[in-house]
């Protein structure tokens, strides 16, 4: 697992390697979930009590390769995939956020980089 977040007390969700897990009680089970866009989830953030941010890529050779952005409405039962402007030789590895505003970070280009997403309920863009 690369990251984890929690919308209160109980309600969780925990990606990473092929994994993308949720927890409705604090974390004692964990319930797998076979709806992620994304193989490799490296970070997740709920920006509210039901809509969650989760940043990571897929591989070169599956269907929408590279970096990735994704989006639940409903606490991380479904999920949608958001291209993102980002170098599709990078990664984005991690993400931090403010109420709707993310920003996520990675490499990419041989170097560092930033790249500022706007989080609203359904959609995901670029500022």
């Amino acid at each position: 697992m690369w990251g984890v977040s929690f919308a209160n007390a109980k309600l969780g969700v925990a990606g990473g390697d092929k994994n993308l897990l949720r927890t409705p009680d604090g974390g004692k089970t964990w319930i797998s979930l076979t709806t992620s866009p994304l193989v490799h989830v490296e970070a997740v953030r709920f920006t509210s009590a039901s809509h969650v941010v989760g940043v990571g890529f897929n591989l070169p050779a599956m269907a929408n390769p590279g970096p990735a952005a994704m989006t639940s409405d409903d606490a991380g039962l479904t999920w949608t995939l958001h291209p993102v402007p980002f170098d599709k030789g990078g990664q984005i590895q991690d993400l931090a956020c403010n109420d709707a505003t993310c920003v996520a970070v990675g490499t990419g280009g041989g170097g560092a980089a930033g790249l500022v997403l706007c989080c609203a309920r359904l959609a995901l863009a670029a500022c």
